[in-house]
């Protein structure tokens, strides 16, 4: 009788845990990553986002769906501040990353360092794929050769890349290199903004 009382507590106890468990990822993947609040977007006098309101929670893979021209690019790089040396674009309202207000809270190379962007088409650096595969790194202030060779060659197997380019690593300048979306993974960011067109 004792063992089947141990027995049954034991097991209340994981029944517990496992309750538990349910609902802190049930918290966590509801809770908001990002958020638009009445966010608008400007290039001079143009408005191109208007009153955008949304959630993204966390864990999950969110789509943004629209016909060509809506606004879907703005927004991602508006997430990623990419347009801040563009003359005439501003952004009003709030864009929150984790509660934080990107547009006035946040520094933009911390904010880029926990963001990634992914491009459809690459855009490279006028440097070598290694350049700009390890460029992120870099701006983080990671020098160790051993490390970013490592680190780079991963990115790149990681991207099905590694067999194309590895001889051609050093060559100067890449015009169009595939290695473009390589660069977000070299960087560990931790939200991807990923731009396709299907």
């Amino acid at each position: 009788m004792e063992e089947a009382t141990q027995g049954s507590s034991r097991l209340s106890g994981f029944a517990e845990t496992v309750a538990q468990a349910k609902e802190r990822v049930a918290h966590t993947a509801t809770e908001t990553k990002i958020e638009a609040i009445n966010f608008n977007f400007y290039y001079g006098a143009f408005q191109a986002l208007r009153n955008i309101n949304i959630r993204i929670p966390q864990n999950r893979v969110t789509a943004i769906i629209g016909p060509s021209g809506c606004g879907k690019s703005t927004f991602l790089r508006a997430i990623n501040r990419m347009h801040d040396r563009t003359p005439g674009a501003r952004g009003e309202g709030q864009l929150l990353l984790g509660g934080a207000n990107i547009y006035g809270d946040i520094d933009p190379v911390k904010l880029r360092r926990r963001v990634g962007m992914v491009f459809q088409r690459p855009n490279p650096f006028v440097k070598s794929i290694y350049e700009n595969v390890a460029y992120g790194l870099r701006v983080q202030g990671v020098n160790n050769r051993r490390v970013l060779d490592e680190t780079v060659e991963l990115a790149l197997r990681r991207a099905a890349l590694w067999d194309e380019v590895k001889d051609r690593l050093h060559r100067r300048p890449v015009r169009r290199s595939p290695a473009g979306s390589s660069s977000a993974s070299a960087l560990h960011a931790r939200l991807r903004l990923i731009q396709k067109w299907f």
